[in-house]
């Protein structure tokens, strides 16, 4: 008795109509949502072999759209993009994220952390194995199309995100430290004690982007004002280079400075 032959075929290849049938409901509503996401109506329908008004009504009857959504897409903050790092958003939300910024999650973290069970990744996204099958698929020939590297797209991101960081502490991350800086400094000029800076806090914030030259002012006037301080202070002291915005003479003289400063206190 020989074997019964083993047909092998590919999800996104449409099959004919009496192949089609004798797949269950579940599955012909996987294999149509799979179609209907690469291909056009009218196309799938020659594949298929049937005309318009059946292929239709067997679209209601397995509750797949009609009509693929189209989603309006925008770059959303790299404060919510690492959100979502960790917590996968839903599917409409994530359709509704940049295309870089949905390579970047879907290749450089989901498909790591769900490599071995991309079904629970769908399960995360609230949609079909099929959807999130396709999705991939199509962030993947973008990438090839756009001629990116998952590792190039990663270190894109995570430059950017250094860069915001940045540029949100050089615009002084508000009006609240802003005052405390003034503060600081008032209490420093007038000799007060450093309790009277606030009814309810004992602490100095020093935030922003400075010049070598007065960093190291703003560091000395803060050494020298707690040099008399009989109490013990915690510390956590945080220096960062802004890329390009100096020569290269002058960073180097501007860091010798700050280092000179902190290791003479």
């Amino acid at each position: 008795m020989k074997p019964s032959e083993v047909k092998v075929y590919n999800m996104n290849d449409v099959l004919p109509s009496e192949e089609f049938k004798k797949r269950s409901e579940q599955e012909q509503k996987e294999l149509l949502e799979r179609w209907r996401a690469l291909y056009k109506n009218k196309d799938i329908c020659e594949k298929m072999g049937m005309r318009e008004g059946p292929y239709y009504a067997l679209l209601q009857k397995l509750n797949v759209p009609r009509e693929l959504k189209r989603y309006k897409q925008s770059v959303i903050p790299l404060s919510l993009l690492k959100e979502y790092k960790s917590q996968v958003p839903d599917y409409e939300t994530f359709m509704q994220i940049d295309t870089k910024q949905q390579f970047y999650l879907m290749w450089g973290v989901y498909e790591k952390r769900y490599k071995k069970q991309r079904a629970k990744l769908a399960e995360a996204l609230g949609a079909s194995k099929p959807k999130v099958y396709v999705l991939r698929d199509k962030l993947r020939k973008w990438a090839e199309k756009n001629r990116l590297e998952i590792d190039q797209v990663v270190r894109e991101i995570e430059e950017e995100t250094k860069r915001q960081a940045m540029s949100a502490v050089i615009s002084g991350a508000g009006s609240e430290v802003a005052a405390t800086i003034e503060a600081v400094d008032e209490v420093v000029e007038s000799g007060e004690n450093l309790h009277d800076l606030s009814e309810n806090s004992h602490a100095i914030e020093l935030s922003g982007a400075y010049r070598g030259d007065v960093l190291s002012k703003r560091l000395k006037k803060i050494a020298d004002f707690l040099a008399d301080e009989g109490n013990q202070f915690e510390i956590q002291l945080a220096i960062k280079e802004i890329p390009n915005s100096a020569g290269v003479d002058e960073k180097e003289e501007i860091m010798k400075k700050v280092l000179g400063l902190l290791m003479d206190k």
